[in-house]
């Protein structure tokens, strides 16, 4: 009897966790659009980045060339967006999925979007650059981004700023 409901109790955790997947997978929706500041900043933490306040948030999405979102339902669980002079440097940036909804294909779609408003907006002598998180340079790399440093490229470089200073490495 205990094992029969416990049976019971196993089938019906499944049949739930299946119905919460597909509904994930069936309640996905991909626009062109920017989130709020708060919404982005939300998901910068969950992805463990460093956020700033609402207002430069906010200064610094509108100044998007392109930026896509992901939601299920009303819930933002993507973004991505392309920044730049949008002539001759285009920056993909922010590239980021909720970790629950993780390999699930959001990525690739966003980065999809990404690339075809790409390939409508830059021209030949246009330079399309992103800074990888570590271990995620194999996602980019079937959009033909290539690892610096490459033959005939130099190495990529960044520097970050807090508090106003030169951060030291």
């Amino acid at each position: 009897m205990i094992l029969r409901f416990f049976s019971y109790i196993m089938d019906t955790c499944l049949k739930i966790f299946s119905f919460m997947l597909n509904t994930q997978a069936e309640d996905l929706a991909i626009s062109a659009a920017l989130p709020t500041p708060a919404e982005f900043n939300a998901l910068r933490q969950l992805m463990g980045w460093r956020c700033m306040t609402e207002q430069q948030t906010g200064n610094a999405l509108n100044h998007s060339l392109f930026a896509i979102c992901a939601r299920q339902q009303r819930r933002l669980v993507g973004f991505a967006r392309v920044i730049g002079d949008g002539v001759m440097y285009f920056y993909v940036q922010d590239v980021m999925v909720h970790p629950g909804f993780q390999n699930q294909g959001i990525g690739q779609r966003m980065m999809q979007q990404i690339e075809s408003w790409l390939d409508k907006n830059t021209q030949p002598g246009s330079t399309v650059g992103l800074l990888s998180a570590e271990g995620k340079e194999g996602f980019y790399q079937p959009f033909g981004y290539q690892c610096r440093p490459a033959k005939g490229i130099g190495a990529g470089m960044s520097r970050f700023v807090s508090s106003g200073r030169r951060d030291k490495p």
